[in-house]
């Protein structure tokens, strides 16, 4: 005998619970990198498709990571922590992401 897996709520019931509640989600299947380093804003910059240079301390944006022949690469959360940028990918991107050869003073 097959046994019946117990019915979730409604979507806006869920998203009601969350939002009057907590709720989490297991997202160790994302891609996660730190840029380091004096020229990370620089280098960042020319490969993103969004303007990383606006972003102040504690703010992020969604952006794209270009080829160098602007083909799209994978895309992205950059979040700003001061000190380093957090890049976020859905898919784990990381063998994607370019090393920074001509930007010594960059670290992934």
């Amino acid at each position: 005998m097959t046994e019946k897996s117990p019915s979730l709520p409604s979507l806006s019931i869920q998203r009601r619970w969350l939002n009057e509640t907590v709720g989490f989600a297991d997202l160790s299947h994302r891609g996660r990198l730190c840029a380091l380093g004096e020229d990370r804003t620089t280098f960042l910059h020319g490969r993103l498709t969004n303007d990383i240079r606006s972003l102040k301390k504690g703010e992020g944006c969604y952006a794209a990571m270009t080829d160098n022949k602007g083909r799209v690469q994978a895309d992205m959360q950059v979040y700003n922590l001061g000190d380093e940028y957090l890049i976020d990918s859905r898919d784990g991107h990381k063998e994607r992401f370019p090393t920074p050869d001509i930007f010594p003073n960059v670290e992934r």
